[in-house]
């Protein structure tokens, strides 16, 4: 018979599982999207855009910000924090 893995048992690659690493669906709190909007803007006085679009060292400090100013259980990641744009970019209050 065998064992069941443990909940902190890495996968195959020897990496964390999604659970441990604080992958998983984020929720967005109104706190949450009013630092990613103001880091944005700010940025993009700044020059933070490429042309394609925000640079990704703009995600990554964004991601860190939220981690310190509004911490979470899942942890947002600069590619959560780009794809979460691609909502709140679109909403009637920007």
């Amino acid at each position: 018979m065998m064992a069941k893995k443990s909940a902190k048992a890495s996968n195959d690659n020897g990496n964390l599982s999604d659970k441990e690493n604080g992958a998983g669906h984020a929720s967005w709190s109104s706190l949450n999207d009013e630092i990613l909007v103001k880091h944005l803007k700010a940025m993009k006085e700044k020059d933070g855009m490429s042309d394609n679009g925000f640079k990704r060292t703009v995600w990554v400090a964004i991601a860190e910000l939220l981690a310190q100013q509004a911490p979470s259980k899942v942890i947002k990641t600069a590619t959560k924090c780009q794809d979460h744009w691609t909502t709140v970019h679109c909403m009637p209050f920007l």
